[in-house]
């Protein structure tokens, strides 16, 4: 299988001195270089992506290094001095807000480009709580599961029992022609607002969600009626450096992996299913257990 490779974006700085502006470009993929440009005007030339600030300055600037500007975000740039002592400044253009680090800038036109493309970004996610709407990876903002019926702990109990009146969810994944597979992993999505609760199903291949049949997702669906989940949290809809404001509200997650069931917890997980949903042999036939739940 190919590896999927996320979009190529691009960074930019532009190293002001007092007679010339020279801009360098570094694209990047999946948080790793490409490829380094530098351009003075419109012609570019490829560089190495190990050159510092004071090496540009000596084999392309000919001269001190007055302002850098740096843009790896959309609208936010970091403004660094070289020659001071004064910390990098951030500038968000969107809010035109402006932050002046609490820590002094040291060594950083000795980093090359890409380590110091890092250093910026640390800077940037110590001091972003300081602006109204900062770029960040997590948010603290969430609401813990909790059970407004039910407990953790019979909801447990249950999907045991399910997966367990069902082996061939186990065999499934032992026969797919590699040892010590997985077996059935079962994701609870916690309820929120107007959102009920949920659930999703996984076998052997991790990307891949397997759809429950009417009669197993009915069987959980009532389940997760009676040990209802609430909670929710927020991410980035991207799942990279994004404003606060574009997160959204998901659920939380429970994972179960019940562990393969012997021949007497076959019986009784059975046994469960037909007493707790209320139904006999003549609604759930004892045939349909050994079939496969999930497609």
């Amino acid at each position: 299988m190919t590896e999927k490779r996320g979009p190529e974006t691009k960074r930019v700085m532009v190293l002001t001195t007092h007679s010339t502006e020279v801009r360098v470009e570094q694209a990047i993929r999946d948080h790793m270089p490409v490829s380094n440009r530098v351009y003075v005007g419109e012609r570019g030339v490829k560089v190495a992506d190990n050159l510092s600030l004071d090496t540009l300055e000596r084999t392309i600037l000919s001269a001190r290094i007055k302002e850098c500007r740096a843009q790896w975000l959309p609208d936010v740039v970091a403004i660094i001095r070289p020659h001071s002592a004064k910390p990098i400044e951030f500038l968000d253009t969107k809010t035109q807000e402006t932050v002046l680090c609490r820590a002094p800038a040291t060594d950083l036109s000795t980093l090359d480009t890409t380590a110091l493309w890092i250093r910026i970004e640390e800077a940037y996610l110590k001091e972003a709580r300081r602006f109204s709407d900062p770029y960040q990876y997590a948010d603290k903002r969430r609401s813990e599961i909790r059970f407004v019926r039910g407990s953790p702990d019979e909801l447990e109990f249950g999907i045991t029992n399910l997966a367990h009146a069902f082996p061939k969810l186990y065999q499934k994944a032992l026969s797919a022609g590699r040892p010590a597979l997985p077996g059935p992993r079962l994701l609870v999505y916690s309820g929120f607002d107007t959102h009920p609760p949920g659930f999703g199903l996984f076998l052997w291949e991790e990307e891949r969600q397997w759809q429950p049949t009417p009669l197993f997702a009915c069987l959980l669906t009532t389940l997760l009626s009676a040990n209802e989940p609430r909670g929710y949290r927020y991410v980035s809809p991207q799942g990279r450096l994004s404003r606060k404001s574009q997160f959204i509200k998901q659920p939380q997650v429970l994972a179960l992996a019940p562990d393969p069931p012997s021949d007497i917890q076959i019986v009784l997980a059975r046994q469960f299913v037909l007493t707790y949903f209320n139904t006999g042999p003549a609604k759930i036939p004892a045939s349909v257990f050994n079939t496969m739940p999930w497609k």
